[in-house]
């Protein structure tokens, strides 16, 4: 079917020439199906003519322009438009087969279309925007006093900047984010600049008025923010603080810390004077002790023989109030003076004892007889125990006796092993028990030895040792009997076999005979 091409207002066109129309129809038909948005021309140059005719819009661009007069929306769906529609020629034009993918396909162009105008309308409003926020008087004052970018916009909307059209191409929404992003670089910028005054403002304090190392510091102290406000007024880094309350609080906190470190610092150096007194008080009352030490002993030969009174008499006022101890001290030296004096004494009489002979059984019997024949023994006699309590002598004594039994009852047993004794009277099963004239004799014979007598403080042990030697003796004889009773009556019945043999071999002699 053909369809005359409608122009944008709707006359018919004027007739061209066969070739020419001809021509146009065809172009205008391939690009409705494609859905270009644009055609070519429907007129050409006949052979012959030096002139082409004006350019006519195709139905194609008809039917968009149309569409862009309706102001059809990007959601706006065909069924809806159609009646309205069907009235127009451009619309008319197209064929119906093709009519609503044309609708669909060219409002989506149109949407398209509009939205990259619209990004590139907001990107550019944008801009002008961040100028404005940028140059105008206005804005950059309000944008100082203000905290908040709603106070902010509330304010500029009230002002002549609301008139401009700069402001009036943004929406609501840009504007806010916008001038709250501004808001926050200006506040990073002042926190930044802040700080850097912060840092300038106390090395300025720390070079003039809080310098530990100034004479003026030292001779007056901290001085107080008044008077550091006076002095320091004039210098740029204390004005770079605007705020008055902020730069109190960094000299307070900057002078709390000088002070701080002052007090540590002097408190150090008293606790290494204090150190230092206490090693020379140290060094000092060491040295008088050992002299002390000395005094004592060049000047009382026996201290434990003596009281401290005594000894003090002996040393003299004028040596113990020379001497750089108090009586206290002087009198706990004496105390272990005498206590080393003991344990010489003691370990004297230790080593008497140990060198007693095993023959001298009456030392072990009595303390009183050991501690005589120690005496005689050791350099210094009986003298040379006095003053050493008995108690330490007894219990001395006691440990050295215990030794000397544990070592009379190894040697003991260890004789009982050989002793012939032993191997005759336990062929008697009456010293088993212990007891009985058997017993007895075999005690008799071996009293005669220094080994047995040594015992005589332990004869339950001892009595225990010999029986329990003549048990082993009684079995070990038991068994050797046993074992040549065995070995007899081998013997028998060898020989008994032996005379069977020789008869049964006469026998056959004579049956061979």
């Amino acid at each position: 079917t053909t369809v005359a091409t409608p122009s944008t207002s709707g006359a018919p066109a004027p007739k061209q020439d066969a070739k020419a129309k001809a021509k146009g129809k065809a172009q205008g038909k391939a690009k409705a199906k494609s859905g270009s948005s644009s055609g070519s021309s429907g007129s050409s140059s006949s052979s012959g003519d030096s002139s082409s005719p004006a350019k006519k819009p195709t139905r194609l661009e008809a039917f968009v322009t149309m569409l862009k007069e309706k102001k059809i929306g990007p959601f706006d769906r065909y069924e809806l438009w159609l009646p309205r529609l069907l009235h127009d020629q451009r619309f008319t034009a197209i064929p119906l087969a093709d009519r609503r993918a044309l609708f669909t396909q060219q409002v989506r162009l149109l949407t398209q279309q509009r939205r990259a105008n619209e990004g590139s309308a907001r990107v550019e409003a944008s801009r002008d925007f961040r100028k404005l926020l940028a140059e105008h008087p206005v804005v950059q004052q309000t944008l100082e006093e203000g905290e908040t970018s709603a106070e902010v916009i509330s304010k500029l909307s009230k002002s002549a900047v609301s008139q401009d059209q700069r402001w009036r191409k943004v929406g609501p929404s840009d504007r806010e984010r916008m001038i709250t992003q501004v808001l926050k670089e200006r506040w990073k910028q002042s926190a930044a600049e802040a700080a850097k005054a912060a840092v300038a403002f106390r090395a300025m304090l720390k070079e003039s008025l809080l310098n530990p190392s100034s004479a003026d510091f030292s001779a007056m102290g901290t001085p107080d923010f008044g008077e550091a406000r006076k002095v320091l007024r004039e210098d740029p880094r204390w004005k770079a603080v605007a705020n008055p309350a902020e730069r109190r609080r960094l000299y307070s906190e900057a002078a709390a810390e000088v002070t701080r470190r002052e007090q540590t610092k002097r408190k150090q150096v008293a606790e290494a004077e204090e150190d230092l007194a206490a090693k020379r008080q140290r060094s000092r009352r060491d040295e008088a002790e050992k002299n002390f030490r000395d005094l004592l002993a060049n000047t009382l030969k026996a201290p434990l023989e003596l009281t401290w009174a005594q000894a003090q008499f002996l040393l003299g006022d004028a040596a113990l109030r020379s001497c750089g101890l108090d009586q206290v001290s002087q009198e706990m030296l004496f105390d272990e003076l005498c206590a080393d004096d003991g344990a010489r004494r003691l370990a004297a009489f230790e080593e008497g004892l140990a060198c007693l002979p095993t023959s001298s059984l009456e030392t072990e019997k009595e303390f009183e007889q050991a501690k005589v024949v120690v005496a005689a023994r050791i350099p210094g006699g009986e003298a040379r125990l006095s003053g050493v309590p008995e108690q330490k002598l007894r219990r001395s004594w006691e440990d050295w006796r215990r030794l000397r039994l544990l070592e009379a009852s190894e040697v003991f047993e260890a004789w009982l092993q050989s002793c012939q004794f032993i191997n005759q009277a336990a062929s008697d099963g009456s010293t088993l028990s212990g007891e009985g004239p058997a017993f007895e004799a075999l005690c008799t014979k071996l009293s005669t030895d220094l080994r047995y007598t040594r015992l005589d403080l332990l004869p339950r042990e001892r009595t225990k040792m010999i029986v329990d030697r003549l048990q082993e003796v009684r079995e070990e004889q038991q068994t050797s009997r046993a074992e040549r009773i065995a070995a007899t009556e081998t013997h028998d019945d060898d020989e008994d076999d032996g005379e069977d043999i020789g008869s049964k071999g006469a026998d056959a002699a004579k049956r061979q005979r």
